[in-house]
C-alpha cells in the first residue's frame, strides 16, 4: 500500500509511468501469490537439529530475485536526476520483506546472505554508495542476521517444548499404568499373601484369571491407542453408594450431600479409584479396630472428598519411606490421581492420631 501511494504521488516524475504502473501490478500479483502459497509450506523440518523445510527456501529464493528485480528495474522506469538525488527504488521498503523471508525460512544463515544480494542490487541500482544507500544496506544486513537469529531460537524453542510435552504425557501414562497394576494385580497378591492359609485354589486360580484380563485389557489399550475416556457427567454419590459394602469387615461411616455432585465421566471414575485406595491403606496400615469417615463436599469449582481415621497415624516420613521401599500405594494411587486430574491432595497426621486424607478435584 505505501508503495502505491509512493508511486501515485510521485506519477508525472518518472520516466515511464505506465512501466512503474506495470512493475507495481506485478508486485501484488506475486504478493497474493506468496501470501497464498506459503501457509501450506513447512517452514522447518523437525529433527534431531533445526534445518529449513526445502519448499519454503524455495519461495524464499523466489521472493528474493523478484525483489531485486524490481529494484533493478527502477533504472528503466525513473529518470536518472532522482536515482542520483537518492529518491526511494520502485518497490522501495517492499523488498525488504524478501530479506525478512529469507531470515524466518532459513535463520542467518540464509537471511544474511538475501541481505547482502539486495544491497549489492541497490548499490548497483544508485551507480554510487551514498549516505542513504549505506543506511539501507545497515538495515537489511542487521535485519538478516536478527531475525533470522531470532527465528531459529523460536523454533527450536518450539521444538524443545513439544519434546517436553511428550515426555510429560509419556510420565503420565507410565504413572497411570502403575495406579492401575497397583490397584489390580499387586492388590490381588497382597490378598493371596495375606489370606493364603484360607483361600482354596480354586478362589485364588479365578483372581488370577481376574487380574490377567485386567492386565492384558491395559496393555492392549497402550498398543492401540484406544484408551479412549468416554464423555458426560456422573454422580460421585452413586459411585461411591457402596464403601460400606466393600469394607464389610470395618465400620466405614459416609455423609454426602442430599443433590447429586456431578463430574465427567473419567474424573468422577479417578476420584472414586482414589477414594479406594485411601481405604485400602486404611485397611492395611490403620489397625484392626479403626474406624473410618468418609465425607463429599461439592464446591462450586470443585469436589472434596476427605477420608479419615482413628488408627494408628503415621510418621511423616513414611509415605517416603513406602515410596523408597517400592510401595507406591499413596504416592501413586492416591496423590497421583488426583494431581493427573489438575486436582490436589493432602494427607496429615501423626503417630497414634490416625491419617485425614483430603482430595480436591476441580470441575474442568
Amino acid at each position: 500500500m505505501f508503495v502505491a501511494v509512493q508511486l501515485v504521488r510521485s506519477y508525472h516524475r518518472y520516466a515511464h509511468p505506465a512501466g512503474a504502473v506495470i512493475v507495481l501490478a506485478a508486485m501484488a500479483v506475486w504478493t497474493v501469490f506468496v501470501c497464498a502459497v506459503q501457509p501450506g509450506l513447512p517452514v522447518f523440518a523437525r529433527g534431531e537439529r533445526w534445518r529449513p523445510g526445502g519448499r519454503a527456501v524455495v519461495l524464499a529464493v523466489a521472493d528474493l530475485a523478484v525483489a531485486i528485480t524490481a529494484v533493478m528495474l527502477t533504472e528503466l522506469v525513473d529518470t536518472h536526476a532522482r536515482i542520483t538525488t537518492g529518491a526511494p527504488t520502485l518497490p522501495g521498503s517492499w523488498a525488504s520483506g524478501a530479506v525478512l523471508g529469507a531470515a524466518v525460512v532459513g535463520g542467518a544463515r540464509l537471511g544474511f546472505p538475501a541481505a547482502i544480494l539486495l544491497s549489492a542490487a541497490l548499490v548497483i541500482e544508485r551507480k554510487e554508495f551514498a549516505a542513504t544507500t549505506m543506511s539501507s544496506v545497515t538495515l537489511l544486513i542487521l535485519a538478516g542476521l536478527v531475525v533470522g537469529y531470532l527465528a531459529t531460537t523460536a523454533l527450536e524453542a518450539e521444538r524443545e517444548v513439544a519434546r517436553v510435552r511428550e515426555f510429560e504425557a509419556a510420565r503420565a501414562e507410565r504413572d497411570r499404568l502403575a495406579r492401575a497394576i497397583h490397584d489390580g494385580a499387586l492388590q490381588a497378591l497382597a490378598l493371596i499373601a495375606r489370606e493364603s492359609t484360607t483361600m482354596d485354589r480354586a478362589a485364588i486360580a479365578d483372581l488370577a484369571a481376574q487380574q490377567e484380563v485386567a492386565l492384558r485389557s491395559h496393555i492392549s489399550a497402550i498398543v492401540l491407542n484406544a484408551d479412549v475416556q468416554p464423555s458426560g457427567d456422573v454422580d460421585v454419590r452413586r459411585l461411591l453408594s457402596d464403601l460400606d459394602t466393600v469394607w464389610p469387615h470395618r465400620q466405614v461411616s459416609l455423609a454426602m450431600p442430599a443433590e447429586p455432585v456431578p463430574l465427567p465421566r473419567h474424573d468422577a471414575a479417578e476420584l472414586t479409584a482414589a477414594v479406594r485406595a485411601a481405604l485400602d491403606n486404611v485397611d492395611r496400615h490403620a489397625g484392626a479396630a479403626a474406624k473410618v469417615w468418609v465425607l463429599v463436599e461439592d464446591e462450586a469449582s470443585a469436589v472434596v472428598v476427605t477420608v479419615r481415621d482413628d488408627g494408628v497415624g503415621m510418621s511423616p516420613d513414611r509415605a517416603g519411606q513406602a515410596r523408597a521401599a517400592g510401595r507406591l500405594g499413596l504416592a501413586t494411587s492416591v496423590i497421583g490421581r488426583v494431581r493427573a486430574l489438575g486436582g490436589e491432595a493432602t494427607v496429615t497426621s501423626t503417630p497414634g492420631s490416625g491419617v485425614e486424607v483430603e482430595l480436591r478435584v476441580p470441575r474442568r
